[in-house]
């Protein structure tokens, strides 16, 4: 019987068989859009249980320095960003290379009563910024992101193209963070491309990666 083996440690990030960075302006050579695919993200799935929720929420703001925002809000706390998914859940994600790891740091700051779920292997996520992000959006999302709706710090579950995905806003500027399970990374970043043609678009995020055929 064949045997497999693989590499003690080794990781594949959610964009590595994406495409590599390009440009693909639209007619003039104009760039609409920004899709930025995070590879130096933790994401943690963080639930409270039967513990007192406040003390643990007390607990964080001492500990982190962060603070539980309530469901369908987002919250940004230095590296940190906390996104209120649904009651008494939320994902943390933390930006950058760090030594040890968030989901660690949480389980130790709340307790036995907080429950920790490292995602980062199991999650992908995509910044799409620029003047045209809306026209985009709208072609498949079917809630109204319009930033006089949908302002800085808030955030919804939703499907973009009939993929399942948590979109948010961190801060003030014109983009959407959106996250999606990592089988569909593929899928999405192809409808981005595809859909953000009309407008002209450039890439980052992912020039390292190890590449599909590579594997």
């Amino acid at each position: 019987m064949a045997e497999f083996a693989f590499a003690r440690n080794a990781f594949r990030g959610a964009w590595a068989s994406a495409l590599a960075p390009i440009s693909a302006p639209a007619s003039g050579g104009r760039i609409g859009i920004g899709i930025e695919l995070h590879k130096d993200v933790e994401i943690v799935s963080f639930l409270i249980g039967r513990g007192d929720a406040s003390e643990i929420a007390a607990r964080l703001d001492r500990g982190l320095g962060l603070t539980l925002p309530d469901m369908g809000r987002v919250g940004k706390f230095a590296a940190l960003v906390v996104v209120g998914t649904a009651p008494g859940h939320w994902t943390v994600l933390r930006f950058g290379t760090n030594s040890r790891s968030l989901a660690a740091l949480l389980t130790e700051t709340a307790g036995r009563e907080g429950f920790v779920v490292d995602q980062t292997g199991g999650r992908a996520l995509v910044r799409v910024s620029g003047a045209d992000v809306g026209r985009l959006l709208m072609k498949g999302c079917p809630i109204d992101l319009h930033p006089s709706v949908f302002a800085a710090g808030h955030a919804a579950s939703t499907v973009i193209e009939h993929i399942p995905v948590q979109i948010w806003r961190s801060d003030e500027a014109l983009a959407y963070d959106l996250m999606v399970a990592r089988s569909y990374a593929d899928d999405f970043v192809h409808w981005l491309t595809v859909a953000a043609a009309d407008f002209g678009y450039a890439v980052s995020g992912n020039g390292d990666c190890v590449r599909r055929q590579d594997f």
